[in-house]
C-alpha cells in the first residue's frame, strides 16, 4: 500500500512538472497519463481523488483544443475512463464525444450497434438461435411491458444485440475471436445512451430507473470485466439506493424484473460487502414469493431477461447458493422461535 501510494505521488509530481512546462511537453502523453490516474481511482472506489483527476483531465483537453483533435486510440481510451467515471458516480459523462470515435465504433468489426430509434416493428426482435431465444423476451411480453417507453425499449433492443454478439464471440476460441480483452467500444455506445437518460425524477412509483441503472451495473460486471474491482460496490450501492424506495411498487408490479434487479446487484457487489447481503436477503423474500426453488428454475427465468449461461461460470449460482442457504437458516430460525413460543407459556404455567 505505502509502495502504491509513493509511485501515485511520484506520478502526480512528475505530471505537474510536466504541466509547468506545457509548452514544450507532449500533451497528449500527459492526458492519457491523467486518464490513468482516474481509471486507476475509479476502479479502487477511490472518489474524491477520482474527481480531482477528473477535473484536471477535463480543464487539460480543453485548454489542448478539445476531444475531437487527439488520436482515435486516445479518444476511445478517455471514453472508456469518463463511462467509468460516470458509473461509478451515477452520473451523466463528464466528457463531449467525438463525431470521430462515434463513427469509428458503431462500424466496430465485433458488431453492427443498431440505431437507437429503430422502427416500432422492429423493437426487440430477437435472434433464433436457441441459446438466445428467451433473452430479453420478459421486456416484450410481462404485464409490466407497457410501462417501459419507447427510448428504455431501444436500450434495451441494443443492449440484447450487444449479448448476442458477444457471447457468440466468447464461443470462438483464441485467434478467431473478434472482440479482443478490453475492447469495449460498442458497450461504451450502450452505456453512454443509458446515462443520457434518468427517470429518478419520477419517484418510487416508476420501475425504469432501477432497470436503467440494473442495465449498467449488469454490463459493467459481466462484459467489461470490472467484477473483481472494489468500484463494483459503489455502483451496487447506487443500485441499491434506487431500488429501496421502490420495493412495494416492484412487489405490487413486476416482482420477476425486481428478481432480476436483485439478481444483478448480487453479481456486481463483492461477496465481502454489505450490498452482497442485503440483495441476497432481499433475493430469498422475492425467491419465495415467485415459487423459485432450485437454480434450473432460477436460471430459466434469468434467461428472459439478460442471463447467458457459460459453461465453466458459476457466479449466478453461487449466488443462489447463498440465497438458498440464507433461506434455510431462516427457516431453521423461525422454527426454534416457533417452537419456544409454544413451549414457553406452557413452562410458565407448571
Amino acid at each position: 500500500m505505502l509502495q502504491a501510494l509513493e509511485s501515485r505521488s511520484r506520478i502526480i509530481q512528475n505530471i505537474q512538472e510536466t504541466i509547468d512546462n506545457i509548452a514544450t511537453s507532449n500533451v497528449e502523453l500527459i492526458i492519457i497519463t491523467i486518464a490513468m490516474l482516474v481509471c486507476v481511482e475509479a476502479s479502487n472506489a477511490n472518489i474524491a481523488e477520482m474527481d480531482i483527476h477528473m477535473a484536471g483531465l477535463q480543464q487539460l483537453i480543453q485548454s489542448s483544443g478539445g476531444v475531437d483533435r487527439l488520436d482515435l486510440s486516445t479518444i476511445s481510451f478517455l471514453v472508456g475512463v469518463d463511462i467509468l467515471w460516470a458509473i461509478v458516480k451515477c452520473n451523466p459523462p463528464a466528457l463531449p464525444l467525438a463525431p470521430k470515435y462515434s463513427e469509428y465504433a458503431m462500424n466496430h468489426p465485433a458488431l453492427t450497434v443498431h440505431s437507437y430509434s429503430p422502427p416500432e416493428e422492429d423493437i426487440l426482435s430477437l435472434p433464433s438461435d436457441k441459446i438466445f431465444c428467451n433473452l430479453g423476451s420478459r421486456f416484450r411480453n410481462s404485464t409490466w411491458a407497457g410501462l417501459l417507453d419507447r427510448s428504455l425499449k431501444a436500450a434495451i433492443q441494443n443492449f440484447c444485440n450487444l449479448i448476442v454478439h458477444y457471447e457468440t464471440d466468447e464461443q470462438r476460441r483464441g485467434p478467431k475471436r473478434i472482440a479482443t480483452y478490453g475492447d469495449n467500444n460498442p458497450w461504451n455506445l450502450s452505456q453512454r445512451y443509458l446515462l443520457s437518460l434518468s427517470y429518478e425524477h419520477l419517484g418510487p412509483g416508476d420501475i425504469r430507473e432501477s432497470l436503467r441503472r440494473s442495465m449498467l451495473a449488469y454490463s459493467m460486471t459481466r462484459y467489461c470485466k470490472f467484477g473483481a474491482f472494489p468500484c463494483m460496490d459503489e455502483v451496487a450501492a447506487r443500485l441499491r439506493e434506487s431500488l429501496v424506495p421502490r420495493l412495494d411498487t416492484f412487489l405490487s408490479t413486476a416482482p420477476d424484473l425486481l428478481f432480476w434487479i436483485l439478481y444483478v446487484g448480487a453479481l456486481a457487489a463483492r461477496q465481502c460487502s454489505e450490498h452482497y447481503v442485503w440483495y441476497c436477503a432481499h433475493l430469498g423474500g422475492v425467491s419465495s414469493n415467485l415459487g423459485l426453488v432450485d437454480f434450473r428454475d432460477v436460471r430459466l427465468l434469468l434467461e428472459n431477461f439478460f442471463y447467458i449461461h457459460r459453461h465453466g461460470d458459476t457466479a449466478a449460482e453461487k449466488v443462489w447458493g447463498r440465497v438458498s442457504s440464507q433461506r434455510l437458516n431462516n427457516l431453521s430460525i423461525n422454527y426454534h422461535e416457533s417452537v419456544n413460543g409454544v413451549n414457553v407459556p406452557e413452562v410458565g404455567r407448571l
